[in-house]
């Protein structure tokens, strides 16, 4: 696609810059919130009371009870199958991709962490936050806008950058260590998904086509910035399959 660069996700600095570390606590948070037994909220219905029967009616507006644990996975789930017919479409520009496909806030969650990103080869447990936005980049992995929400299934393509060379923490420097047949853990809020890295290469910054869904396939794609040699980045992109699939 013309138009969109991938990010140039290395040497950024910021007021996190002397903290030596990253923390997993904003997932916890919301999971221990999806997974709670009270994990239901309240919502406003309007009502469809015929005004000719008001005298029977009750209030015009109601309450009911939404499950939030299912009502989330089930708006991830309907998002990853309408996405094909559209991704090509919606990728207009990169900011674009710095945007959260959808806002957890609604679903009653303090922040915008919706997973966790786990490789033991490289001792690698990084938070997942929702779009790709500076500020989300300096707190962990982020997912990429208009890309599969991390559930899986047939016809998606997860894309999860991460900065390299990041004053102070470690995100994807490391992911140059990677080989085929290596494992990737994705945690989301339900289960974990495994994955097995399938391809390893080094592409030029205009090229997005590491960001499509391809068909049939069940996929995982990393990428961060590494040099160019000539003063410019390249991206490292890591492209991993799904070990155990799902029908979704």
């Amino acid at each position: 696609m013309v138009g969109i660069t991938l990010f140039v996700i290395t040497n950024y600095t910021s007021i996190f810059d002397d903290y030596d570390g990253v923390t997993t606590a904003d997932y916890s948070t919301n999971a221990k919130i999806i997974n709670s037994s009270n994990n239901s909220k309240k919502i406003n219905k309007a009502s469809n009371t015929n005004s000719s029967n008001t005298s029977n009616s009750k209030s015009t507006n109601s309450t009911r009870k939404i499950n939030v644990s299912n009502k989330l996975y089930r708006d991830m789930v309907d998002y990853n199958k309408k996405l094909p017919a559209v991704q090509m479409k919606k990728m207009v520009n990169e900011k674009v991709l710095e945007k959260p496909f959808l806002h957890l806030s609604k679903y009653g969650l303090p922040n915008s962490c919706i997973g966790t990103i786990e490789v033991d080869k490289i001792n690698l447990n990084l938070p997942i936050y929702l779009g790709a936005s500076d500020y989300h980049m300096s707190l962990g992995a982020t997912h990429l806008n208009y890309t599969s929400a991390p559930t899986g299934g047939k016809n998606t393509n997860t894309v999860i950058g991460g900065h390299t060379g990041y004053i102070g923490r470690t995100f994807f420097d490391n992911l140059r260590s990677l080989d085929k047949g290596d494992t990737i853990k994705v945690k989301n809020f339900w289960y974990t998904l495994k994955y097995k890295v399938i391809e390893t290469k080094t592409v030029v910054k205009d090229d997005t086509s590491v960001l499509y869904i391809q068909k049939n396939k069940d996929l995982l794609t990393l990428f961060t910035c590494v040099s160019d040699r000539t003063g410019g980045f390249n991206r490292y992109v890591v492209v991993a399959e799904r070990i155990k699939q799902w029908n979704m």
